[in-house]
């Protein structure tokens, strides 16, 4: 099996355990919450996803599949879970947040056949618009990179230790 589908196989299998935890935790904690999203990035990027929360729980996860502006990507996908420790609606339909989680990601090299993996910690600041089920975002997330799998070698810590993530977009929650 290549390598690309090998990660693919571990990427769809840890996506469905994030729907599965998100149905035990609706059932233990209350109604859940689930959005597609389409946004723009950095670092620059362009695509969409999708999202998901409890709404007994200050957690939020997402999954999105980005075509990067980097020489020698083909594709990003991103998963992200953060857990929203404030939270607050002001001036109805403003909201705001801030929390702190953690992100994985691979980089779907051009020639389809190498990749990138990296796991790292996040401190996502975001506001918002929310209307009924609509919701325009903006996000920055000041990042430290845990570890990083390229190339056949691991760096802790990675090349680039520290990094911000960034994220404008908007969302349709079901």
């Amino acid at each position: 099996m290549s390598k690309l589908k090998y990660i693919t196989a571990v990427f769809t299998i840890f996506v469905g355990l994030f729907f599965c935890s998100n149905n035990v935790f609706a059932d233990k904690y209350g109604d859940s919450a689930f959005g597609v999203n389409a946004s723009g990035g950095f670092p620059a990027n362009v695509g969409g996803g999708i999202t998901f929360k409890m709404a007994k729980l200050p957690i939020m996860f997402g999954v999105s599949v980005n075509k990067p502006y980097r020489e020698g990507s083909f594709l990003d996908v991103t998963a992200t879970s953060d857990w929203h420790f404030f939270s607050t609606r002001f001036a109805n339909p403003f909201a705001f947040y801030f929390g702190a989680g953690l992100y994985y990601g691979f980089d779907i090299k051009d020639n389809k056949e190498n990749f990138d993996f990296t796991l790292g910690f996040r401190l996502p600041l975001g506001f918002s618009v929310i209307i009924a089920n609509f919701e325009i975002y903006t996000e920055v997330a000041p990042a430290l990179r845990l570890l990083e799998v390229s190339g056949g070698r691991s760096h802790l810590f990675g090349e680039d230790l520290f990094l911000v993530q960034g994220q404008l977009g908007v969302r349709f929650w079901f």
